[in-house]
């Protein structure tokens, strides 16, 4: 159950790391789906970052009782901690070596 905590929260930081970094010209948006994301205010933007994530964990919440549901929960935090920690180092790196 700890996923339904961790995971809107690293969506959402993701997002805002994500939208510091492109919109400062550190990091690029390598997801061709989400690249329109980051044109919109932010406001907007995390409106809709929002509603995704409360789609995506509700699909998750809804098929938990599946076999698949840990693995499911442990690959997308995995994969959600990488991209998190890359965006964080290159953003740091960024404001300590500029």
């Amino acid at each position: 159950m700890a996923f339904f905590i961790l995971f809107p929260f690293m969506f959402l930081f993701d997002y805002v790391l994500t939208y510091i970094g492109v919109n400062n010209s550190i990091i690029i948006e390598a997801n061709p789906l989400m690249i329109w994301l980051f044109e919109l205010p932010f406001s907007y933007g995390l409106i809709v970052r929002i509603l995704i994530g409360a789609v995506l964990t509700s699909m998750l919440w809804l098929g938990r009782s599946a076999k698949i549901f840990n693995v499911g929960c442990k690959v997308i935090l995995t994969a959600n901690s990488i991209v998190f920690t890359l965006h964080f180092i290159w953003i740091l790196k960024y404001i300590l070596y500029r």
